[in-house]
């Protein structure tokens, strides 16, 4: 089932969020940035996901509240992509 708009939106931030985290545990080490529990990952994409907008292809605006809208896709459906997406992006703990 193909997503819809804030679906895709939704995946587009949590990717740039957990992607840019990636590459900083790449370049600096887990010190300075330790993998995240699941509910630790939870509170710091919640934190960004509604005061940013990735396009997707490399290019990411910033502004509070700018897809407030994700809200409606419910604390379940984002929980789980949260979850998802941190474990694609190897940075949660095992």
């Amino acid at each position: 089932m193909p997503l819809n708009k804030r679906q895709r939106q939704l995946e587009n931030n949590l990717n740039c969020i957990f992607g840019m985290y990636a590459n900083g545990m790449s370049d600096n080490g887990e010190e300075e940035y330790p993998r995240f529990t699941e509910e630790e990952a939870i509170a710091y994409a919640k934190d960004q996901i509604y005061d940013m907008l990735d396009t997707g292809w490399g290019r990411t605006s910033y502004r509070d509240g700018i897809c407030k809208d994700l809200k409606f896709l419910g604390n379940k459906y984002i929980e789980e992509r949260i979850i998802a997406i941190a474990e694609e992006c190897d940075v949660l703990k095992y």
